[in-house]
């Protein structure tokens, strides 16, 4: 009696899947023969998201897997995109230290250079106003809808709110400006009360 002895190569599935926020271009489940190589897939993110890796720490993507010798079971995993707003907040000509920057992420501060910056994430919707005790600020605010790319050099310029002509300093002009409104409406209502008054008198004064 002759015996015959048969065998089979090993086989292995290769699976592939999508973690929230992505799917899976590519076959998958793929099944390849001991040794064999798999074929190429890509982790794709939806809008507003990126690929971060596979959940066996692959950065790889697209993807392919060699030399298979055992069962592959990935999942793609996504991140939410983020981008950078920054710019500088400026008065007469140097950076201003301490300007609220109120709209954004945490609302951060301008540095001792008068610089601010700030991460938001893909999608970002907000207006943005500047603050700081006696100033004003131009633009007075500037509105972001559904960023999806990095905003540099929103910049500011600052204004000491007495500074009433705008031209870096509090001086005989300002005061000109300032009486020719005197118990009206107009430039000097620094409390926004519709009158130039005794208050406001007040106000300059101690900016003078």
């Amino acid at each position: 009696m002759t015996i015959t002895a048969n065998f089979a190569i090993d086989t292995f599935t290769l699976t592939y899947t999508a973690g929230a926020n992505g799917t899976i271009s590519g076959t998958t489940p793929q099944t390849v023969d001991y040794g064999g190589n798999g074929t190429a897939v890509e982790a794709i993110p939806n809008t507003g998201y990126h690929f971060v890796n596979w959940s066996d720490s692959s950065t790889q993507n697209p993807r392919t897997d060699l030399n298979v010798t055992a069962n592959i079971a990935v999942t793609a995993n996504f991140a939410q995109s983020q981008y950078v707003i920054s710019g500088r907040v400026m008065v007469a000509g140097s950076g201003l230290a301490g300007v609220q920057m109120s709209g954004l992420p945490g609302d951060p501060c301008t540095d001792d250079n008068g610089n601010y910056i700030a991460e938001v994430d893909s999608g970002f919707s907000a207006v943005v106003t500047p603050t700081k005790a006696g100033y004003t600020f131009v633009p007075n605010n500037v509105s972001y809808t559904n960023v999806t790319s990095d905003q540099t050099n929103q910049n500011y310029t600052a204004w000491l709110l007495v500074d009433l002509d705008r031209n870096g300093y509090i001086d005989t002009i300002d005061l000109a400006i300032f009486c020719e409104h005197w118990l009206n409406a107009g430039e000097g209502d620094f409390d926004n009360n519709g009158i130039v008054d005794f208050y406001d008198f007040a106000v300059f004064g101690l900016a003078w």
